[in-house]
């Protein structure tokens, strides 16, 4: 099969499509011109492109044939097109900046087509842009092309060439260009990198410039709007009659595109916003999910990178729980603040997110959390402590100084934040919490718990362990983080993230507790595989007599022919009710006097003696070392206190912290 030359990238269609929106919506087709045109180039990670944005018809098509060279793909009539092409520059393909131009027909309407004209040999998405909120396209501007340009490809442009023989006349270039600058800023990135306005025109020595014609007027209806959607503007003159295959008389033209290309990229270096191929193509892809929500407002590029990975809610109180535990001036300055900023810093560019300016990140995502818990934990500390806000501003300074040092490669962000963890060695051995993970201060709650107490969450499970060879889902730690204690390798199993719940309850019922101990055996013999039955459950509960069930199973990790016995033995001990020396009258009514006054339908006293006698005095829910905690199980055991008011508890191996629905009828939780 011939390689497909199709260029179509965005194209919007009316009523007449099959899949329009009624209204005054559209139907937006995108193709995945973009995603192929970077997956092709040499090195996708590491390239950083520039994007181009032609508007015009005839005039726009010599030209960009011209600018591509002799190999350019044929350009044909203008009319036939989608409203906005993609191609690459094939000169610049294997050069660490290589040039895509968007070609946008900015002199067609929509198109009646009843299928849209984008290839359907390319994976096409079609978006229904139906009105929302009471806001119509029209109010926006005359043409839904103009919102194209202007939300869609303007944010990732950095030039943007105006082809002003293209249109009918000056007031319908004008028109267009005053429709775009009302939009008002395509982003949220610094002025310096908006993209750069170039009018081009036929070259008439005769007669005023067309383009001074259109900037007279923008300056005049747009004000000093201008400015928010463009970094400058330009005007080029060509030959009126130059032909494509003359490409030396598109020779200005090229050298003004090649200006103003390496002038945006100084500009997005010193702002760190030079995004790199695979970036781009997956914020245009976030872009679109923007236009169609909030078609009107800026695209924030910054919070796009957290799209999938928002800031916790809480992170708030996480850092109040770590910071309330250092009340003198020294100490929140030396130590605190700076684990602090480390452990955001971490949060943020661990992975591979753009490298924004850290101040532009630390207003947007940190800034909040960081001045709410320093004013939360201001009352425990003592007179002439530092305020909120100079702790916060400290933060602020911290966290842009682990920028730099990164940048300038003396260690990496995860080496950064071991150093400041190491300072607070004596720190981490006096204090345990359950609230909130604290080798990264953000998460709340965490689950797996060490063999000194410390606890973490499975980020930090998986940042600090090492895989097993034999299961990628079990890590080993040997030792704390935090304090430095030997864990005696510790093994912790991460449930995989995209596999289920699988869940076992097993209720009460006195002696009857031996019942689904025989299911298990039963399943374990069917399968033919010793041991399954332990690993077939991710989530195991229990109550009265299948809590013990789950405990031998599941926490001990007993044979089930083991905890069999047992059961039978702990239920002679247990499960006998008490027998009167004398005939009863009306029994079942003096056994629930009995139980009424003892609380319980069995003596607690003899509960407690046959469980120590089963399981040792000292066996912990949550021990480490546990069966249950070294293969990721979640063990819970329902109960009831006794000899006072009724309290439902819910004991489990993992942090029971957290919110919950109060219609979920727990009460009380201990871990």
């Amino acid at each position: 099969m011939p390689p497909c030359r199709h260029r179509g990238w965005l194209e919007v269609a009316d009523g007449h499509d099959t899949l329009a929106s009624n209204g005054h919506g559209f139907t937006l087709h995108v193709s995945d011109r973009l995603d192929r045109l970077v997956e092709g180039l040499p090195y996708p990670p590491e390239q950083r492109p520039s994007l181009v944005l032609m508007l015009g018809a005839i005039r726009r098509d010599k030209a960009l044939r011209a600018l591509q060279g002799s190999r350019g793909e044929c350009v044909r009539d203008f009319s036939h097109h989608a409203d906005v092409e993609l191609v690459l520059d094939s000169r610049t393909r294997s050069s660490q900046r290589p040039i895509l131009f968007a070609s946008g027909h900015q002199t067609k309407g929509l198109s009646s087509s009843e299928a849209g004209t984008v290839a359907r040999c390319h994976r096409t998405l079609d978006l229904d842009m139906a009105d929302a909120h009471g806001t119509s396209w029209s109010q926006a501007g005359k043409w839904p092309a103009d919102l194209l340009s202007a939300r869609l490809v303007a944010p990732l442009a950095d030039v943007v060439c105006v082809f002003l023989s293209d249109f009918s006349s000056l007031e319908k270039a004008s028109e267009r260009l005053e429709a775009w600058i009302r939009l008002g800023a395509p982003s949220s990135l610094p002025d310096s990198v908006r993209p750069y306005l170039i009018l081009v025109e036929d070259e008439v020595p005769t007669r005023r410039r067309r383009a001074d014609v259109v900037r007279e007027r923008l300056s005049r209806w747009c004000q000093g709007s201008i400015a928010s959607v463009f970094s400058g503007q330009i005007t080029v003159e060509l030959p009126k009659h130059c032909s494509s295959r003359r490409s030396r008389e598109y020779a200005p033209l090229r050298k003004a595109i090649q200006d103003q290309v390496q002038q945006s990229e100084r500009a997005r270096q010193e702002t760190g916003t030079l995004f790199s191929a695979r970036h781009m193509a997956a914020f245009f892809n976030r872009q679109l999910g923007h236009f169609r929500s909030a078609r009107l407002e800026p695209f924030n590029f910054l919070h796009a990178t957290r799209l999938h990975d928002p800031v916790p809610g809480q992170l708030s109180d996480s850092l109040a729980d770590f910071i309330k535990d250092f009340r003198t001036r020294g100490s929140l300055s030396c130590l605190a603040v700076p684990l602090v900023a480390a452990c955001l810093f971490l949060n943020h560019y661990c992975t591979t997110r753009s490298l924004f300016q850290p101040a532009d990140v630390f207003a947007a995502f940190y800034a909040g959390p960081c001045l709410a818990a320093f004013e939360r934990t201001a009352p425990g500390r003592g007179e002439g402590s530092l305020s909120p806000q100079t702790l916060r501003y400290l933060t602020e300074e911290k966290f842009r100084a682990l920028f730099e040092t990164w940048q300038a490669g003396s260690a990496g962000v995860r080496e950064l934040h071991r150093r400041c963890l190491r300072r607070l060695k004596g720190h981490w051995q006096k204090y345990r919490t359950e609230l909130a993970c604290r080798r990264c201060l953000v998460a709340w709650a965490p689950e797996y718990r060490l063999t000194c107490g410390h606890r973490l969450c499975e980020a930090c499970v998986r940042a600090e362990g090492t895989n097993s060879k034999t299961d990628p889902c079990t890590y080993r730690i040997a030792t704390c983080p935090l304090c430095g204690s030997d864990t005696g390798e510790a093994v912790i199993y991460v449930k995989p993230t995209l596999s289920g719940h699988r869940i076992l309850s097993i209720d009460g019922g006195g002696c009857r507790g031996i019942i689904p101990l025989t299911f298990l055996g039963e399943l374990e013999q069917r399968l033919g595989i010793p041991g399954i039955a332990h690993r077939a459950f991710d989530i195991v509960f229990g109550t009265s007599s299948g809590g013990i069930d789950c405990v031998g199973v599941f926490h001990q990790g007993w044979s089930i022919r083991h905890c069999q016995t047992l059961f039978q033995s702990v239920a002679r001990n247990i499960f006998v009710r008490q027998v009167t020396r004398r005939p009863r009258v009306m029994p079942n009514v003096q056994q629930a006097v009995v139980n009424f006054l003892r609380e319980t339908l069995y003596p607690a006293e003899v509960i407690n003696r046959a469980l120590q006698s089963a399981f040792g005095l000292a066996t912990l829910l949550d021990d480490p070392t546990s069966f249950a905690a070294r293969y990721g199980i979640k063990l819970g055991l329902t109960a009831a206190t006794v000899g006072g008011p009724m309290q439902k508890i819910l004991f489990t191996n993992y942090n029971g912290f957290g919110h919950r629905l109060k219609e979920c009828g727990t009460d009380r939780l201990l871990s």
